[in-house]
């Protein structure tokens, strides 16, 4: 990401653990991505790196999963100061509800890739129920480079926060399904650990390796 064109800002980014600053990053390709002229909530970052000047390149690195449970809270507060339920703003109501439907599930044309790729089947746990189905990216959405097929997964919704969350995750070097200790618990999530992925026929629409390295590495 950038920094602001004169770099006034930068020292909050480059200082933001000693000014006990979050960076939480929010992200849209245009203003008219999101409903409502929203953004994408992409997580917690830390620094990483930095080059150049005016603006500024910085590297940043996602957060540990353990803080999730933080990052949520932020987001449902700042959701929950959008007002009060009012019942004559039903028809508003439902155009939202429809277009997080829509957000969620990832962009349109990317969904439809992943659909076509893994023949609407959930690459975790095989469910062929499409309406439940969501493009995830392995590696953080940064723009319609990382809209391949390579750098996402067809989840089922609920594997698909876990996913995001970092509570479920992929071995690079085998493609077995790792679940965290937090939900082993549950039978369903358990059984799923170490099955192995289900892959797309194309070997070019086979998840980057390299994808789920990073994603796994920014769990630590």
């Amino acid at each position: 990401m950038e920094g602001q064109l004169q770099g006034r800002t930068d020292h909050l980014i480059l200082r933001h653990k000693q000014l006990r600053l979050e960076l939480l990053v929010f992200h849209r390709r245009t203003k008219e991505e999101y409903f409502g002229a929203g953004f994408r909530y992409e997580g917690a970052f830390c620094f990483e790196d930095a080059s150049g000047s005016k603006p500024t390149s910085f590297v940043l690195k996602r957060e540990r999963a353990d803080n999730y449970d933080y990052d949520l809270n932020v987001v449902e507060q700042k959701l929950g100061n959008e007002g009060a339920f009012d019942p004559s703003d039903v028809t508003d109501s439902r155009e939202r509800t429809f277009a997080a439907i829509v957000q969620r599930r990832g962009q349109t044309r990317f969904r439809a890739m992943l659909l076509k790729a893994y023949k609407g089947r959930c690459a975790i746990t095989g469910c062929d129920v499409e309406p439940a189905l969501e493009a995830a990216h392995i590696h953080p959405y940064l723009g319609d480079q990382t809209d391949m097929i390579s750098n996402g997964l067809l989840l089922r919704a609920d594997i698909h926060t876990l996913f995001d969350l970092g509570l479920i995750w992929i071995d690079p070097k085998n493609l077995s399904i790792q679940i965290s200790e937090r939900i082993r618990k549950s039978s369903e999530y358990a059984s799923l650990d170490q099955r192995l992925l289900t892959l797309p026929e194309n070997l070019s629409d086979h998840p980057s390796k390299a994808a789920l390295e990073f994603r796994m590495s920014s769990k630590k």
